[in-house]
């Protein structure tokens, strides 16, 4: 529970960092990414600069200009629109506390996951449960961050003995399948059928959300209306 607190203050601290403006001190590329600093001792993955990469490892931590870094976020849309990536196996910080009372873990930003039809197994290598959903600072939900398909099937395989910490956990308790064993290929398969049902069921959703958004203004403009005519007659 600490450790869950610790990390939400620490992304809060992140979020407030960047919303008064841009204030990065460093923004490179290393490997398949790009990297903020925010002058705060971690760093934010921005995205990734292979759009079409199948197979994706992000590192607990790195090191640039002779300094180490843990990675503690994970930016906006940092992986949307990826309809080639499969698997993303996510390290923790090897240089860090490993005990449940260190402060940083890797946390999830809207968009991250967004229009990724392939995406058939997440690994997680940190008993703690990084956290996702509610971003302390920016709101938003758990399908901010994922499509609603990799709740039902993509795969989440975490360290052995904790699928219970993570099936109790904010967010991830909301995947359907949690294992601590790399998924056979019999388990993880998506054809082409399986990627254009997904990508279709996510036009589909954006589409009722606009219908329900339009209708929304469009009885809100139609009450002001009738306002108006009640106070004329």
């Amino acid at each position: 529970m600490l450790a869950m607190v610790l990390n939400y203050i620490s992304l809060m601290i992140l979020a407030v960092i960047g919303f008064f403006g841009d204030e990065r001190t460093a923004q490179f590329v290393q490997g398949q990414f790009q990297y903020s600093n925010w002058d705060v001792p971690w760093m934010t993955m921005d995205r990734c600069v292979d759009s079409c990469a199948e197979h994706i490892v992000i590192p607990g931590g790195i090191t640039h200009n002779g300094r180490y870094y843990p990675v503690a976020e994970i930016g906006h849309d940092a992986f949307r629109g990826m309809r080639n990536l499969v698997d993303v196996t996510i390290e923790m910080d090897e240089m860090g506390d490993k005990t449940e009372t260190r402060t940083l873990g890797i946390g999830f930003n809207r968009g991250a996951f967004k229009d990724c039809p392939s995406l058939s197994v997440i690994q997680v290598n940190d008993t703690i449960p990084p956290g996702i959903g509610k971003h302390p600072f920016y709101g938003g939900e758990l399908t901010d961050v994922f499509e609603p398909y990799h709740l039902e099937g993509t795969i989440i395989v975490v360290p052995p003995g904790f699928e219970d910490r993570y099936r109790n956990a904010e967010g991830w308790r909301e995947f359907k399948y949690i294992q601590s064993t790399w998924p056979s290929p019999d388990e993880y398969h998506i054809d082409a059928l399986d990627v254009r049902i997904n990508e279709l069921e996510s036009e589909l959703k954006r589409a009722q959300g606009t219908v329900e958004r339009l209708q929304h203004e469009l009885d809100g403009l139609r009450q002001s209306r009738e306002s108006k005519k009640r106070i004329r007659d």
